[in-house]
């Protein structure tokens, strides 16, 4: 939560990528900035952890009309 503000300032588009996302904890933060999130991971169990926090963490943040169209975690 610390570094996500300072790396994503608010009219900068960025992507943040966790190319080892465990259970999701990157994902969850750049839910709460409302920044785009990219993450993969090897363990099927941790990535449908992830897959679980995630994706309540953006529906919390985003409006039905802001996540229309959107992908969320496949």
């Amino acid at each position: 939560q610390y570094f996500l503000p300072k790396a994503s300032p608010k009219n900068v588009n960025v992507t943040v990528w966790d190319p080892f996302m465990g259970t999701g904890t990157t994902g969850h933060v750049c839910a709460s900035f409302r920044t785009k999130f990219i993450g993969t991971e090897n363990d099927s169990a941790l990535f449908d952890l992830a897959q679980v926090r995630v994706k309540d963490k953006f529906h919390q943040c985003f409006s039905e009309e802001e996540m229309e169209g959107k992908q969320l975690l496949k």
